[in-house]
């Protein structure tokens, strides 16, 4: 048995990647703790949630949850060096605190942890991550999204961010004992851009569902789901397709969704067609897949606009096919790869093409009856193929491999 740290920027209860690796590897016999900051009260409940029954500790590296004066003066002084931090980016100083809250308290937890491995999620772990490896710590990373080519250059630090990015992902990823990554195309453009070895793949697959009976309406339903219901995230083609659509048909969107990002959204769908919309609360994890469950069709409409998004391949896209929708997905490569590993389980459309969307949507409109009776063969198919067992055994397998080799 080893000690295993996996250390992550906020929430676990938000990275599925970091609690589905916890569960893996104390599944294993290791011994395995995940540290994080604490700043949204809903989510720290649902991490104390979550972590009911569970063979994994969590440790709270930053708790700045609560409305005493102590962690409300916290609270200021991590917002006030955060801004700080970002604003000098722009003039070359590159701080921590630039990166989001309480990175040096990340640092000095994993530290006190004295894992033998150490397991970097987000970027200010990322940063903890230089400081370890000086420090001689083995360190891993997983590469959920490649943070310097994500939005870095249209967000808040501009080239100066992606910079700072990138100098930090070279300075680790050639030198963690390994690296993982949610796709074979993600893989491939590290290795080439790092010099790295090729990371492996654990894809953001859920575990084995159990099959469900299609809707029992006339309508097809569609759904998409996100943590943040807002702008770039492929909505806004879905919006333009929708005075194009035919026939009987309804949309979910499940997101933590505020008063002026339901506004934003309704100013982009004709108002006799909006009744037609949906927009309800996130779930927890255990209960996702029984919301994605009671749909036809799921919706993956990533904007390839940065290059993490196009690589990538979100778990949108298994916990469709898992639950035996069809699947329809702007043609990024992460994307592609997924469906190209199953037949008959999606079709694509090129990312800004509302047109192209609402031809496809029409088409699983017309094919109702054919993609319901095809529910099961694709659920048993994905399960099979997919399904988050198998990264499981990969995930362990690499992190064995590596603890073997110090």
């Amino acid at each position: 048995m080893a000690k295993v740290a996996i250390v992550t920027s906020g929430h676990f209860s938000t990275s599925p990647r970091v609690w589905k690796e916890a569960d893996a590897l104390a599944a294993h016999g290791h011994d395995v703790t995940v540290i994080g900051a604490s700043y949204n009260a809903r989510d720290a409940a649902l991490d104390a949630e979550m972590l009911v029954g569970r063979r994994w500790r969590h440790r709270i590296s930053a708790n700045l949850v609560g409305t005493s004066l102590p962690v409300q003066a916290w609270r200021l002084v991590n917002r006030a060096t955060s801004r700080v931090g970002r604003a000098l980016l722009r003039y070359g100083v590159r701080s921590p605190s630039a990166l989001g809250y309480a990175a040096t308290s990340l640092l000095t937890a994993a530290r006190e942890e004295h894992a033998d491995l150490t397991i970097l999620h987000l970027e200010p772990a990322l940063w903890a991550g230089v400081q370890l490896l000086a420090e001689g710590y083995r360190v891993a990373v997983d590469v959920e999204d490649w943070h310097s080519e994500n939005d870095a250059g249209c967000d808040w630090g501009g080239d100066a961010q992606k910079q700072f990015l990138s100098s930090l992902e070279r300075a680790v990823l050639p030198r963690a004992a390994f690296v993982t990554t949610t796709s074979n195309a993600m893989a491939a453009a590290l290795a080439a851009a790092y010099g790295c070895a090729t990371p492996h793949t654990i894809y953001n697959a859920v575990a084995v569902r159990p099959s469900t009976p299609p809707p029992a309406t006339d309508a097809v339903r569609f759904v998409w789901f996100s943590q943040t219901l807002g702008a770039g995230r492929g909505l806004e083609d879905l919006c333009a397709a929708m005075p194009l659509l035919t026939g009987e048909w309804e949309v979910e969107i499940r997101a933590r969704a505020s008063e002026a990002a339901v506004s934003w959204m309704r100013g982009l769908v004709p108002a006799d067609l909006w009744p037609r919309v949906h927009i309800e609360c996130v779930v927890p994890p255990d209960q996702l897949s029984a919301a994605v469950a009671r749909h036809d069709v799921g919706l993956a409409l990533e904007s390839p606009r940065f290059q993490s998004k196009d690589l990538t391949a979100s778990n949108k896209i298994f916990e469709y096919l898992q639950n035996g929708l069809f699947v329809v997905a702007s043609a990024t490569a992460g994307q592609r790869e997924v469906l190209g590993l199953l037949t008959g389980g999606g079709a694509t459309y090129r990312s800004g093409d509302a047109a192209g969307l609402a031809s496809v949507l029409n088409d699983c409109i017309a094919r109702r009856d054919a993609l319901r009776a095809g529910r099961e063969r694709l659920h048993r198919e994905a399960n099979a193929v997919l399904a988050y067992e198998h990264q499981a055994e990969r995930l362990v397998t690499v992190v064995e491999r590596a603890l073997q080799a110090r």
